[in-house]
């Protein structure tokens, strides 16, 4: 009986690419944060396909409604998330919710395989089902 099993390595061609995007606060990284996102990068099947902004809603914003981006990032598409009304009466309007709900869209479009998260914070709740492997928080110390 003879077996249809390979022992040969899968080349990198033939491996499936995996698609992030990168969830921070609009802010400088960290060179820690940096060093990380150059190793994930530094494999031939990541790629990084967008940035996510989850701003808070004093945040202090530039000319063009951003923060300084990191120069190694600065080519990838940004959806910016504004924060939710949590803790507060609900009181949207149904333009907000429509706007909320196609920003949340586009992250969708994205088809990301998973969302590597920088912030200090929770990730907002409507995100986290949207990635095929979810959020992963990646933090500093304990």
């Amino acid at each position: 009986m003879s077996s249809s099993l390979s022992t040969e390595q899968p080349r990198i061609s033939e491996l499936a690419l995996i698609r992030f995007g990168i969830l921070y606060d609009g802010g400088m990284l960290q060179s820690w944060q940096l060093d990380a996102l150059e190793h994930l990068l530094a494999l031939k099947s990541a790629h990084a396909i967008s940035l996510i902004v989850a701003r808070d809603a004093g945040a202090a914003e530039d000319a063009t409604g951003h923060r300084p981006l990191p120069e190694c990032l600065g080519g990838l598409p940004i959806v910016t998330l504004t924060p939710d009304s949590e803790g507060t009466e609900r009181a949207e309007s149904s333009a907000s919710t429509a706007s909320r709900s196609s920003t949340l869209a586009r992250v969708a479009d994205y088809k990301l395989d998973f969302v590597l998260s920088f912030l200090g914070d929770s990730c907002p709740s409507e995100l986290l089902k949207i990635p095929r492997y979810g959020v992963w928080r990646y933090h500093f110390g304990d």
